[in-house]
């Protein structure tokens, strides 16, 4: 049992908010939400849309329970497709599918001289790769690496 998963978790959200509002805010207008489970308030599509209204966003999931999910319950909005090879979006589904397979979508503990390779290539954004109750947060956390997640977002130059 880990006590702080639940914490992780909600932290984890928090950070895919910022982050997302940061890349939106910045111009960027295509987002890949991979293992995205199901959408939630606060979705990918919801911040970076609020951000930058021409934002666009895929959802992957390899979960069909949870694509047919997605599907209904984003079926009103706009900007977005859930990447599991429903008619009318093929290629979509496609290209999430192939992002899909070439991440790892599953957890593998890390280093953070691990999670720093991850970002070669890649300019990072302050405040730099961190743990993840530290990144972009409003509020102090007191003892945040027993939170045991790294964070950080890079950008392609």
């Amino acid at each position: 049992m880990v006590p702080e998963l639940r914490d992780t978790a909600l932290l984890n959200r928090e950070f895919l908010g910022r982050a997302v509002e940061l890349l939106a805010g910045n111009g960027i207008r295509q987002f890949i939400d991979i293992g995205s489970g199901l959408p939630t308030q606060g979705s990918v599509h919801e911040i970076a849309q609020d951000a930058n209204p021409k934002a666009r966003v895929v959802y992957v999931d390899n979960d069909p329970v949870v694509c047919a999910h997605g599907r209904a319950l984003l079926e009103s909005s706009e900007g977005h497709a859930t990447a599991d090879r429903s008619a009318g979006r093929e290629e979509e589904a496609k290209t999430g599918m192939e992002v899909y397979r070439s991440s790892n979508a599953s957890a593998i503990p890390r280093s953070r001289d691990q999670v720093v390779k991850l970002f070669d290539g890649f300019d990072v954004v302050e405040p730099g790769i961190v743990w993840i109750a530290e990144w972009g947060a409003t509020t102090p956390v007191d003892d945040p690496e027993k939170y045991f997640v790294y964070a950080g977002v890079g950008r392609k130059p």
